[in-house]
């Protein structure tokens, strides 16, 4: 990393500090009838979004009676786990959690996001004061959030009236999260296994993602809410008393990944829970990059500490 860009991130960093400590953006709309609010999220290799991100967060929570930040850090090699660090340091309401050698026992990176993501849930079952009247956002704190409007947000709830147990982000030029998405007739089962069941071979790559680029679909902002049996698209705003009981899986029986946010978001349905993706939802107009800007020297790093992960993987089996 140049000299340049250490001091954009310092500035970046003491400049997101105040922010926080002015509860930065702080207005007068404050949501009633006690509302609570916990904000959540993983964290790995994000540290380019997060001082635009977490303001927002801020002014976002500043709306609140009670509201709580949780977030988990695991293997960044950017400057994530600092600035998270620092904005914990502000924010007394904030619980912040760095795993960093999370890879050696879940070393699948789907397993590893159920972990974490029920931890999540743990941690904001045991914040909250009154879950029947608190509400969870989870969301990834990467680019696909840079658009994310807290007037709308801070609207879902206040214009709650229990129809619903979650609802998702749209991207209105190209709806990303096939993965995670189940609906009777758009995407009914995992469209990666289905295309690699259908598509054996390593050679048949991009006819697999043709195929899959095959059923994308768009949701115009204006087109209301389209009921799900899952979804995610990178930010999901629940009911907190909807998901009590409910657990991410991020493996199958045969040990294969799976996304952990289906049988996550199915248990929600089974307890008679609705869950829609609001197509006003907007978190990010179209296909946002997740891959975070490695410099040269933070892909070496990688590259040696996946090195490192295996060979811890494999003392950790031979003492387990």
């Amino acid at each position: 990393m140049g000299v340049v860009s250490k001091i954009e991130i310092v500035l970046e960093a003491r400049l997101l500090e105040k922010v926080c400590k002015q509860r930065g953006f702080q207005d007068s709309i404050h949501v009633g009838r006690g509302q609570e609010l916990v904000i959540a999220g993983l964290a790995r290799d994000c540290a380019h979004s997060l001082t635009s991100l977490l303001p927002k967060l801020t002014a976002l929570a500043a709306r609140f009676e009670r509201s709580h930040f949780i977030f988990l850090e695991n293997s960044s090699v950017d400057d994530t786990k600092r600035i998270l660090t620092q904005f914990a340091q502000v924010q007394q309401n904030c619980i912040f959690k760095s795993f960093r050698l999370i890879e050696v026992r879940h070393w699948k990176r789907c397993d590893r996001l159920a972990f974490l993501r029920n931890h999540l849930v743990s941690l904001a079952e045991e914040a909250v004061a009154a879950p029947e009247k608190a509400y969870y956002l989870l969301l990834d704190l990467d680019n696909v959030n840079s658009e994310i409007d807290i007037d709308y947000l801070t609207h879902l709830i206040e214009t709650d009236d229990g129809s619903w147990a979650g609802l998702f982000a749209n991207q209105p030029d190209a709806y990303y999260d096939l993965w995670a998405l189940r609906h009777p007739l758009i995407c009914p089962t995992d469209v990666w296994k289905k295309r690699a069941s259908s598509l054996p071979g390593k050679g048949n790559k991009h006819a697999a993602l043709s195929s899959i680029d095959s059923i994308c679909f768009s949701l115009p902002r204006d087109h209301g809410r389209l009921e799900v049996e899952s979804a995610f698209g990178g930010l999901g705003l629940y009911r907190l008393s909807a998901i009590r009981g409910c657990r991410y899986i991020g493996m199958d029986e045969d040990n294969d990944q799976i996304c952990e946010h289906v049988a996550f978001n199915k248990m929600i349905c089974a307890n008679g829970g609705r869950l829609f993706v609001d197509s006003a939802l907007v978190n990010h107009n179209s296909l946002a990059e997740h891959a975070p800007p490695h410099t040269g020297r933070q892909r070496r790093t990688l590259r040696w500490r996946r090195k490192y992960m295996r060979l811890l993987r494999i003392v950790y089996r031979l003492i387990a």
